[in-house]
């Protein structure tokens, strides 16, 4: 079995280039590198690296071989951090998101105490990954998974709609569609996810004002400016605005909200799902 310190000593060295450059960076000796090196050579039984005057060169087995040693101690890392979010699960379940919304509800429910929310978005890509490295236990998302380690859960739906002057024409209808809302003007919460793409795609030659939280909650309040709201991120100044929620009618306005956890680790979040799903506003 190859040691971990000579892949590293290995990757270091195509990175800096020099034995010299390698030894400070990892703090040892030059003739300590020297002797890793030719060990790690010796073992795996191919020339790694070429000898020229005052230089030691990567051969093209060498470069391949860096590239293999990056990944094992890659995997090495993952591993050691997957045992440790492992031993962090037996005591918490970790809750995370790709998505906003889901944030609001948990906001507003009372969690038992070994449930940690992360505020932070994980990028929709990084579901899988983030649940079998048990960083999380819950995963929320708009996308459902198939895996045999996986499972995924529907949450309910959140829908987009748009708050209105109530003397708009607009108004006065039962739903709305982004064609109606061509040339708008619209102040935005910063942080609002992938309706942020989705608004300014469908929505023809609109402006959108995009604020944070105090300046949107400050603009709502001495504007008529519409803004948009879901039915689970109806803003808290929505009780004393005069505008109208109207509901948005394009089919890419509603998202499906799902649930995404181990199958081993079912038991451990089916408190926090079910709570979740219970509480979740109707669309």
């Amino acid at each position: 079995m190859i040691d971990a310190y000579l892949l590293e000593e290995l990757v270091v060295f195509a990175r800096v280039g020099t034995l010299a450059a390698t030894a400070a960076q990892l703090n040892i000796t030059q003739p300590s590198v020297s002797r890793g090196l030719r060990k790690l050579e010796t073992m795996i039984g191919v020339p790694l690296f070429r000898h020229e005057p005052n230089r030691l060169v990567l051969t093209t087995t060498g470069r391949f071989a860096v590239h293999q040693a990056e990944e094992l101690l890659a995997r090495e890392r993952d591993f050691a951090t997957t045992v440790v979010n492992f031993a962090h699960q037996q005591h918490r379940v970790r809750v995370g998101m790709t998505i906003p919304g889901p944030l609001a509800v948990l906001r507003r429910l009372t969690l038992p105490d070994n449930v940690e929310v992360v505020d932070t978005l994980f990028a929709p890509t990084a579901v899988t990954t983030v649940l079998r490295q048990r960083q999380c236990a819950v995963m929320l998302s708009t996308a459902p998974i198939t895996a045999t380690d996986i499972d995924t859960t529907t949450i309910g739906v959140e829908a987009l709609r748009v708050h209105l002057d109530q003397f708009s024409s607009l108004a006065n209808q039962t739903s709305v569609s982004f064609a109606d809302l061509a040339g708008e003007s619209f102040i935005v919460l910063g942080a609002i996810g992938p309706w942020r793409d989705l608004i300014q795609t469908d929505i023809p030659h609109a402006k959108f004002m995009y604020q944070s939280r105090d300046a949107f909650t400050e603009l709502i309040a001495h504007s008529h400016f519409p803004y948009f709201s879901t039915n689970v991120t109806m803003s808290s100044v929505s009780s004393v605005d005069d505008r109208v929620a109207v509901p948005i009618s394009d089919a890419q306005a509603r998202v499906t909200v799902y649930a995404h956890y181990l199958r081993d680790n079912a038991n451990s979040v089916a408190s926090v799902v079910d709570l979740l799903r219970h509480h979740w506003p109707s669309a």
